[in-house]
C-alpha cells in the first residue's frame, strides 16, 4: 500500500545547546586555521617543476650517451688490437682508451712551456769510451726503453728492439713519440706525436740527448722542452725519469766494457 504525505512538517528543535564550551581557545584557533591564506588562492606553476625534471632527464641521458660512446670506443680498440698489430697502434689497450678519451675531451691541464736540462759524465776518453761508441750503445745495442720511458716495442715493431731512425715508440701511458738518431752529431731526439698526453700540435715536446767530448771526457747532455700539459710536473718528474734512464744506460755501458763504476 502507498503512503500519503499530509504535508505537515516535522517539528524542529530550535532550542540552543545548553552544554558549556569547555575549550574556547582551541575552537577559535580551528576556526582561524580553516580560513584560506592569501597564497592558497593561487595554484603553483607547474612549469618550474616540469623544466627541472626535463633538465635532470637530459643530463642523465647525456651521461648515459657519453658512457655508451666511450664503451663502444673501448670495444672498438680491443677488436682493432686483436685483428691488427700495426706500428701506429702500439700501447696497452687501457692506455690507448685513456688517451682516446683525453683527445675527445681536449683536456688542458697546466698547458704551459716547460724546460729542463742536465749533463752526466761517462768517463775519460779511451779507445772504448768515445762519442760514437756511447751513441751506438744507446741507439743500436740497448732497447728503445733506454731512451723512451717504458717503451717496449722498437725497430720493426719488435719487443725490446733498438731505436729506429724516424720510427715510432710508445712511452707507456703517455703515448707515441717519434724517434730520430743523428750519427753525424751523436744526437738522439724524441718528439711527441698526436695522441700523446703532453703533445701540443703547434709546439710539440722534445727530448734531445747529445753525446759530446770536452777536455778529454765524454758527457751525455739531456734537454727537454716544449709546450704541453702538466708543465710543472714535467719539469720535475720528466727530468728525474730521464736522469735515471741515462745513468742506468751509462753504468750498463761501462760494466759491459769492464769499466766498473
Amino acid at each position: 500500500m502507498r503512503s500519503f504525505s499530509t504535508g505537515d512538517k516535522l517539528p524542529q528543535n530550535n532550542e540552543k545547546s545548553t552544554q558549556p564550551n569547555r575549550f574556547p581557545d582551541q575552537n577559535n584557533k580551528k576556526l582561524i586555521d580553516s580560513i584560506p591564506k592569501k597564497d592558497q588562492f593561487f595554484l603553483p606553476e607547474p612549469k618550474a617543476s616540469y623544466l627541472k625534471i626535463t633538465d635532470q632527464t637530459q643530463l642523465e641521458y647525456s651521461q648515459k650517451k657519453l658512457f655508451n660512446s666511450l664503451l663502444q670506443d673501448l670495444l672498438h680498440i680491443i677488436l682493432h688490437y686483436i685483428i691488427h698489430d700495426k706500428e701506429e697502434e702500439r700501447g696497452f689497450i687501457v692506455a690507448r682508451w685513456i688517451r682516446h678519451i683525453w683527445m675527445l675531451m681536449d683536456c688542458k691541464i697546466d698547458a704551459e712551456e716547460h724546460s729542463y736540462e742536465f749533463t752526466l759524465l761517462v768517463g775519460n776518453v779511451t779507445e772504448i769510451i768515445t762519442e760514437k761508441n756511447v751513441f751506438d750503445f744507446f741507439t743500436k745495442e740497448e732497447s728503445v726503453g733506454a731512451t723512451v720511458p717504458l717503451a717496449l716495442k722498437g725497430k720493426d715493431n719488435v719487443f725490446f728492439a733498438s731505436r729506429e731512425h724516424e720510427g715510432i715508440a710508445n712511452a707507456f701511458i703517455l703515448g707515441k713519440v717519434k724517434t730520430e738518431n743523428f750519427s753525424e752529431s751523436f744526437t738522439i731526439v724524441n718528439t711527441t706525436q698526436s695522441g700523446h698526453l703532453l703533445h701540443n700540435p703547434f709546439n710539440p715536446g722534445t727530448v734531445t740527448i747529445t753525446i759530446f767530448r770536452k777536455d778529454d771526457k765524454i758527457y751525455v747532455k739531456v734537454k727537454g722542452e716544449g709546450i704541453g700539459n702538466f708543465a710543472t710536473l714535467n719539469n720535475i718528474l720528466g727530468k728525474l725519469v730521464f736522469q735515471h734512464l741515462i745513468e742506468h744506460g751509462i753504468n750498463k755501458f761501462l760494466r759491459k766494457n769492464k769499466f766498473y763504476k
